[in-house]
């Protein structure tokens, strides 16, 4: 490959509109080996004819493990037990991270606080609660509001430093000793 032909790895997530770690994550499985000059990383015009390719079989809703077996059968004859024990590389592992990232609020989400027994059976029975929270002025940290209100405690942190609910008004206050938000609960036509 010589620079006058190469074209920048980095003009790429551009072209095809993805991210830099699909990106390699299809350089791998088309196994496309870039290269460096100096900081900079190239491919081949046949080499972006292939990713071109498997940009327009992806179009078309084909997937990438398809379009390597068509067009490149001879990849195949490896036992999938020796392709399960390659160590992933860090494209893979930014890929991974991201997809893990995306799927954490999902995961937070189903294991939210549930509903107290006492809130099962009588289910004002937080609002009595937060009246003597109220009236001792007590301060309650975010996973405690968020398990009377039902709620999961990034809902509750993402409210901004006050909110309402029921009657009840909400405001932010210091972080305890374990950098947990308290949240101080008022009652506005109440309050003196």
């Amino acid at each position: 490959m010589t620079s006058s032909d190469s074209i920048p790895v980095k003009d790429l997530e551009e072209r095809y509109d993805i991210s830099r770690s699909v990106l390699y994550v299809r350089l791998k499985a088309l196994a496309i080996a870039t290269e460096k000059v100096g900081n900079r990383a190239y491919i081949s015009p046949d080499q972006l004819q292939q990713l071109d390719d498997l940009q327009a079989h992806m179009g078309q809703g084909g997937t990438a493990a398809e379009f390597v077996k068509d067009h490149f059968p001879e990849r195949d004859d490896e036992p999938p037990a020796a392709r399960l024990n390659d160590a992933p590389d860090a494209a893979t592992m930014g890929a991974m991270a991201q997809a893990l990232e995306a799927f954490a609020p999902l995961v937070r989400a189903a294991i939210a606080p549930q509903p107290s027994p006492a809130t099962a059976t009588n289910p004002l029975a937080y609002l009595d609660v937060l009246e003597k929270v109220r009236a001792n002025r007590w301060l309650l940290g975010t996973r405690e509001l968020a398990y009377l209100l039902g709620r999961n405690s990034d809902s509750i942190e993402s409210s901004g430093d006050r909110f309402e609910h029921r009657g009840f008004t909400f405001v932010r206050a210091r972080p305890d000793a374990d950098g947990q938000t308290q949240w101080q609960v008022t009652k506005p036509d109440l309050e003196e």
